[in-house]
């Protein structure tokens, strides 16, 4: 792994949803923090283990918006993305 061209935390972009990034890009795309998987918002386990890949860019404010208000009003624990 490697560091990427964005900041740790920074919010990023996939072309669908938005994520916190962990900072770091290798082979299989860039890291996540927290973000959507699959069908709802789950949590990275460890550095490495989740990358998202694609047309990766900085999230616009309403993506943003977007993603901490289903984080806010998310009513359960959030889930790692491999439960």
């Amino acid at each position: 792994m490697k560091r990427s061209e964005y900041e740790i935390g920074q919010f990023l972009f996939d072309g669908k949803h938005a994520f916190i990034h962990d900072g770091y890009v290798n082979a299989d795309g860039y890291g996540v923090v927290i973000g959507y998987y699959e069908h709802g918002i789950r949590k990275n386990s460890d550095y490495g283990n989740w990358q998202k890949t694609g047309n990766i860019r900085p999230a616009t404010e309403k993506e943003i918006s977007n993603l901490l208000r289903d984080i806010m009003y998310h009513d359960k624990r959030i889930k790692c993305y491999s439960e």
